[in-house]
């Protein structure tokens, strides 16, 4: 009796397998159409409003490996179910084989290192070059780029062993780990510096924070980790042919599929950030401030002044606050000089008449 619920386990599993295969040409398919119009509309407005040509080429590459790996995983499904259909059991050999999918599988894995490589300066650019910050994300970047070098032998091996299936899970948790650091220490510094807005609804600091930190990126693959490790250390639970194994091997394709073209939807979506206004990680857009100096100019022969005559006007969007101060007694020529850093009140130095006013 035993022997039977295994077979049909095993056939459920293998009917389960197809149809995740085909499946996910079509969320694939929807996923990346819905990717090439962000990227279009993305690459456009750099072009127009910024020109940060890194960054569009390094967008542009991500695209290509990206788009290359869907075309190449629908050529091995379309082989796999119009050319080897002469059984379900076939059909699912076929897609377990290397050749078109190892090839895929690369440019798959050379689009997620070139999507990680633009969190990480996003990143660095938001913690404004923190060293520690940008060492610690390169050395992860490092480590998933021979992890990901590992995983495309294996998938090429004629024969998944374990080794080569630890391989594989090793590289998803690893890009997990790098995506979900990036994500966090991006969302952090993006909530340090929207909180400090009044008139910034929360609503739109959500919002900044989702797309400006790929969590899009990031939760999938978070996701997709957990069921490796899952597979890695539950193997005689989960690496079966019983129903749990079966439901999780579901929704850790399901996943899978979505993460994919999320690799580069979530730079997209930061490059519409950047082509729409300037990311701030000092102050907020909403104080922005206007300074005027004010300095004596030199005094004429027979004149003395005690020292140099510096005032500072600072306009800020509500009020004006002034203070007059005189402490001389000669009255000196004014020049006007921009200057960067003011204090938060304003001083005229005047030469006669000693007095203080104050005006708002």
């Amino acid at each position: 009796m035993s022997l039977q619920i295994d077979e049909n386990a095993r056939r459920l599993l293998i009917h389960n397998t197809n149809n995740d295969a085909f499946n996910s040409v079509v969320v694939e398919a929807i996923l990346y159409g819905l990717y090439a119009a962000l990227f279009w509309q993305a690459l456009w407005r750099l072009f127009r409003k910024t020109s940060n040509n890194w960054y569009m080429i390094a967008l542009t590459f991500v695209w290509i490996f990206s788009m290359a790996g869907f075309a190449l995983s629908y050529l091995c499904i379309r082989n796999a179910f119009i050319m080897d259909n002469t059984s379900p059991y076939e059909i699912t050999l076929s897609l377990g084989r290397p050749g078109i999918y190892s090839v895929a599988f690369a440019t798959l894995i050379f689009s997620s290192i070139l999507a990680d490589g633009i969190l990480i300066w996003r990143c660095a650019t938001v913690w404004d070059g923190d060293r520690r910050v940008l060492l610690f994300l390169s050395y992860m970047l490092l480590t998933k780029i021979a992890f990901g070098g590992w995983s495309i032998f294996s998938v090429r091996s004629p024969s998944l062993d374990w080794a080569h299936a630890s391989a594989i899970g090793f590289e998803n948790i690893i890009a997990a780990g790098i995506t979900l650091s990036e994500t966090a220490l991006i969302a952090v510094q993006i909530n340090q510096i929207t909180r400090k807005s009044p008139n910034r609804s929360s609503y739109r600091r959500i919002v900044r924070i989702l797309v400006e930190s790929a969590v899009l990126y990031s939760a999938p693959r978070l996701i997709v980790g957990i069921f490796q490790l899952l597979f890695l250390t539950n193997s005689d639970l989960f690496g079966g042919c019983s129903t749990i194994a079966v439901v999780i091997n579901q929704a850790g394709m399901l996943i899978y599929t979505i993460s994919l073209p999320m690799t580069g939807i979530a730079p997209t979506l930061i490059a519409f950030r950047l082509a729409e206004e300037k990311s701030q990680t000092d102050v907020d857009e909403t104080n922005t401030l206007s300074c005027l100096t004010f300095r004596g100019s030199r005094p004429t022969q027979g004149n003395s002044t005690e020292g140099g005559i510096i005032s500072a006007l600072q306009f800020e969007r509500h009020n004006i606050n002034a203070s007059v101060v005189a402490n001389s007694t000669h009255r000196p020529s004014w020049g006007i000089k921009a200057q960067n850093e003011t204090p938060s009140f304003v001083e005229l130095e005047e030469i006669e008449h000693p007095r203080r006013v104050s005006t708002e």
